[in-house]
């Protein structure tokens, strides 16, 4: 899952996201695939082979709706409320959020 063209130097966030659902959904103690991306049991455009910006998009729309769900509500407004078909860069706020609006539980741990 390298980079390619289309997302160099935006993409690694949402490949972050990609290879941890990718990794969790494998894991057979693991539940996941009936409650993440709608139950479809894999991580959004990946299996698909689409292209990398698509992959994107399907969780940026993903990410607005753990947003609406009130998810992150100062990283939502530090984006402007829309990440769907941007180039913005995301961190681990943002991951989380898609995480746990997914019913995943995620913790942050900042290092000094």
């Amino acid at each position: 899952m390298s980079g390619q063209p289309a997302d160099r130097g935006w993409g690694c966030g949402w490949r972050n996201i990609q290879m941890q659902v990718s990794h969790l959904l494998l894991r057979p103690a693991c539940p996941l695939a009936h409650h993440v991306f709608g139950g479809c049991g894999f991580v959004p455009d990946i299996v698909a082979g689409l292209s990398c910006c698509l992959a994107a998009v399907s969780l940026q729309a993903w990410l607005e709706a753990a947003w609406e769900q009130g998810w992150d509500v100062l990283g939502s407004e530090s984006l402007g409320s829309k990440i769907q078909g941007d180039s913005k860069w995301i961190g681990t706020t943002e991951a989380a959020a898609l995480l746990r609006y997914h019913r995943i539980s995620a913790r942050i741990i900042d290092f000094p």
